[in-house]
């Protein structure tokens, strides 16, 4: 019960913060909306912005992940902040800050949305969507394009997450049996589902085919 009541505090004030700095970006004063952002960063993640930024996604993965009863939802609430500093910094016009903070913020939130724990939060799966939109699947980081095939996977868009699973194969071989089960599955799948993800059976074989292929020479 105490859990409960953190977690629906924590949702209560970021809730807050984000419609305080919706009203700050419609005035136009970004600065003080970064202003109002950092401070909720210190309130609800308990660090400084700049210790945010200084970390990658999987490192903040790890640091606001230790209770795994409330973790998904520190990784939705420090994502979230995360993906309002970014289109703050887009709006001032500091773009390549604001690629990192989407990548981060993307990881956190696809993370917590995978979550069998956490019911998603109603703005989660549009601001991820939006994420997606600015960064593509080539994130910097090995876990954040693993669960962005997942995500994909589970949203029915299967062309989009065998992309996400041959852009991890590329960077680590050793990933091939997690692309071998991704065709297993799509395998199982009726024809009318794997038509409407992008992915007919056709190119569920080719891909597959390929995989045999790349696993074959490298043996």
């Amino acid at each position: 019960m105490i859990e409960r009541d953190y977690i629906m505090r924590m949702i209560a004030m970021l809730t807050a913060v984000i419609a305080k700095i919706l009203d700050l970006k419609k005035a136009k004063d970004f600065p003080r909306a970064l202003h109002e952002l950092e401070a909720a960063t210190k309130s609800l993640a308990g660090i400084d912005s700049g210790l945010l930024e200084a970390f990658t996604d999987e490192q903040l993965l790890e640091l606001f992940g230790r209770d795994l009863e409330v973790a998904p939802v520190r990784w939705y609430v420090v994502g979230r902040l995360l993906a309002e500093r970014a289109e703050l910094y887009r709006l001032m016009g500091d773009d390549g800050r604001a690629t990192e903070a989407e990548w981060r913020a993307l990881s956190l939130l696809v993370a917590s949305f995978l979550a069998p724990e956490m019911t998603p939060e109603p703005d989660q799966r549009p601001t991820i969507e939006s994420l997606i939109t600015q960064v593509g699947p080539a994130m910097p980081s090995f876990s954040g394009c693993v669960n962005l095939a997942l995500y994909h996977e589970k949203a029915g868009r299967y062309m989009k997450a065998e992309d996400c699973h041959w852009v991890v194969l590329e960077r680590d071989s050793r990933y091939a049996p997690s692309v071998r089960a991704f065709y297993a599955r799509m395998r199982a799948l009726p024809d009318s589902d794997l038509v409407t993800g992008g992915l007919p059976r056709g190119e569920v074989e080719e891909g597959d085919e390929r995989l045999q292929k790349l696993l074959g020479s490298s043996a």
